[in-house]
């Protein structure tokens, strides 16, 4: 019996990234920040005084995005699932098949929730979508932490993995203490959302880390570091004006619907708001880098803080997908550019590819 060894190529489980990818990441972008924090402030009466037709246009606008970001994404999401379960990519068979049927029941239900109507998006289409993408970040994440990769980076994938956990496990309880009317479900619920809560703020403050352009210049890097404080300064300031000027009650709307936090939301309401933008630039910053590592690992965070905690719509759902799949996918890539010839990976080729000689 003989085996041939080859390895995937370094950009193969991510081929629709350079187009479809950043079509996704700018969508990605405009809805956190254009529909789910300024159309909210605009709406408004307090703060704006835009006419009803002014505002339906926007809803339309922003409708629009959603759809592109989500028939773009899904098809980026396709080719980077496909490029996992490959038989020669680096991946375990039981993982490969555990994958392909998770993505088999997300990718339609998102498809799906995209093109139907609202009103059909049932509780329980979501509730399957959120289970179905919970395990996909799970799978991901533990098959990536195997990898011997930069210490950040393995770690930034291992909360993710405990945040994706206790954030669907927080959204069953609680389901189940609203349908039940079971008081000791909530509370479980409640105490498995503040874990998962911190275990995603940790993974926003790990991927910056990772993604900061660190290969570069050091001009490169001090212009990249005054960028980000501009951009992290304005950020502040606008957050702090929205904080002094808006109802406690559209304050707190406009966090959650942004980020899906509630953590110590009512002693500091401005302490985890500010972390999440305050990590956007650093994503940004991440595209600066030569590392396709770190350049992952940036979009990855973006996607991230897009899809926001625990997840409950198609659209964050599928944010949600993109940003583990590439957070993994920089994990592997970093780990095989340092040990080109693995073990497992010999392993797993000479099962795959064995022929009989002659």
């Amino acid at each position: 019996m003989r085996a041939r060894v080859s390895q995937p190529p370094d950009e193969a489980p991510l081929r629709a990234l350079p187009t479809l990818g950043v079509l996704t990441l700018v969508c990605a972008l405009f809805d956190l920040i254009g529909r789910r924090l300024v159309v909210r402030v605009l709406s408004d009466r307090s703060l704006a005084t835009l006419s009803h037709d002014v505002l339906v246009d926007l809803g339309r606008g922003t409708q629009f995005v959603r759809n592109l970001a989500a028939f773009a994404g899904l098809v980026a999401l396709a080719s980077a699932l496909g490029g996992f379960l490959h038989p020669r990519a680096p991946v375990p068979t039981p993982q490969r098949v555990g994958l392909a049927g998770f993505a088999g029941v997300f990718l339609p239900t998102i498809f799906l929730s995209a093109v139907l109507p609202v009103e059909r998006t049932t509780p329980i289409v979501v509730l399957v979508a959120c289970g179905a993408s919970s395990f996909l970040a799970i799978l991901f994440a533990l098959g990536a932490v195997r990898w011997r990769g930069p210490v950040l980076l393995r770690a930034a994938v291992g909360v993710l993995a405990l945040a994706a956990f206790f954030g669907f496990a927080s959204t069953v309880f609680l389901v189940l203490a609203r349908l039940l009317l079971w008081d000791t479900g909530y509370s479980v619920g409640m105490s498995l959302r503040r874990v998962g809560e911190v275990a995603w703020l940790a993974t926003l403050v790990t991927s910056a880390l990772v993604a900061w352009p660190i290969d570069r210049s050091r001009r490169v890097q001090a212009g990249t570091a005054v960028a980000v404080a501009l951009a992290s300064g304005g950020a502040m300031v606008v957050l702090a004006a929205l904080f002094r000027r808006a109802s406690v009650e559209l304050y707190a709307d406009l966090v959650y619907g942004a980020t899906h936090l509630e953590l110590a939301l009512d002693s500091m309401p401005v302490a985890y708001p500010a972390l999440v933008l305050a990590s956007l630039p650093f994503g940004l910053a991440g595209l600066a880098s030569g590392d396709a590592g770190r350049r992952f690992a940036g979009v990855a965070l973006l996607f991230l803080a897009a899809g926001g905690f625990s997840p409950s719509t198609p659209l964050t759902l599928l944010f949600q997908a993109l940003g583990v799949v590439l957070l993994a996918r920089a994990l592997v890539g970093e780990a095989m550019a340092n040990e080109p010839t693995l073990p497992s990976l010999r392993t797993l080729e000479a099962e795959l590819d064995a022929e009989p000689t002659a």
